[in-house]
C-alpha cells in the first residue's frame, strides 16, 4: 500500500507539472495573440471604414454590356438617394478579403524589358468609390458619371506608384498600357492617397484603379461600399 501511494503521488505531481506547463504555454500564446491584435489595430489602413456597409452584387451573366452599365449606375444612384447615405461606390475587387489582381504595365515614353516592367496591384471602380472609403484624391480629379460608358480608358494611381515610377511628380495626363508591351492608351487622371488592398500587413502596394465601365465586359461581381452619416443599422 505504501509503494502504491508513493507511485500515485508521483503521477499526480507529473500531471500537475504538465498542467502548469500547458497553462504557461496558453498564457504566452494568448499574450502574443493580444499583442499582435493590438499592433494590427494600430495599422493605418488608408481607408475610413466607420459607418461603411459593404456587400457583393453578382450581375446576371446574360446581361449584355449596355444593360450591365445601366444596372450598376442605377444601383449606385438609387443607394445614393437613400436618406442618411453620404456616399456610394463600387469596386471589382473587395478589400481585405485576400483577393487581389496584379500585373505589369507599360508607361508611355519609358522603355523597359519585360522582366523589369513596372508592376502594381489593380482594381476597377465606379465614381464615388474613393469618397465612400475616405481615400483622398491628392491630384487631378476623380472619375465622373459623365464618362461612364463613353469608351474612355482612364486610370487613377496611388502615391506609392507615383513615387516609384514617376519620381513623385503627379503624372496627370500621362498614358499607360496593361501588359509589358501593350499600347499606352489609358490616361492617368488622378493620384489617390495610399491605402491597403488585400492585407493589413506589410507595405502599401503600388496600385492602379481603372474606371469600371472600361472593363465591364469581364466583370463577374462588384463589392459595393455605402457610407452613412450615422449608424448604418438605422439606414
Amino acid at each position: 500500500r505504501g509503494a502504491r501511494g508513493r507511485t500515485q503521488a508521483r503521477v499526480r505531481k507529473v500531471f500537475v507539472g504538465l498542467q502548469v506547463a500547458l497553462s504557461v504555454v496558453l498564457l504566452l500564446g494568448a499574450g502574443l495573440f493580444v499583442r499582435s491584435l493590438l499592433n494590427l489595430q494600430r495599422v493605418e489602413l488608408g481607408v475610413k471604414s466607420e459607418n461603411v456597409v459593404t456587400f457583393l452584387v453578382y450581375p446576371a451573366m446574360t446581361y449584355d454590356l449596355p444593360r450591365k452599365l445601366q444596372a450598376y449606375r442605377s444601383l449606385v444612384d438609387a443607394l445614393a438617394r437613400v436618406p442618411g447615405v453620404v456616399a456610394v461606390g463600387a469596386g471589382r475587387t473587395a478589400l481585405f478579403t485576400g483577393g487581389r489582381s496584379d500585373g505589369v504595365f507599360t508607361i508611355e515614353g519609358m522603355a523597359s524589358e519585360s522582366n523589369e516592367a513596372p508592376f502594381s496591384f489593380f482594381n476597377a471602380v465606379t465614381p464615388g468609390y474613393f469618397e465612400a472609403l475616405g481615400i483622398p484624391i491628392k491630384a487631378g480629379a476623380d472619375f465622373t458619371w459623365r464618362d461612364w460608358g463613353s469608351g474612355k480608358r482612364l486610370v487613377i494611381v496611388n502615391e506609392v506608384l507615383t513615387r516609384r515610377y514617376f519620381g513623385g511628380t503627379p503624372p496627370i495626363g500621362r498614358r499607360i498600357g496593361t501588359g509589358s508591351r501593350a499600347p499606352t492608351d489609358i490616361e492617368i487622371v488622378a493620384v489617390a492617397g495610399d491605402a491597403r488592398y488585400h492585407d493589413v500587413r506589410g507595405d502599401v502596394p503600388a496600385q492602379r484603379f481603372f474606371n469600371l465601365d472600361s472593363v465591364m465586359a469581364g466583370v463577374a461581381r462588384v463589392a459595393v461600399y455605402v457610407k452613412t452619416a450615422g449608424d448604418p443599422r438605422q439606414v
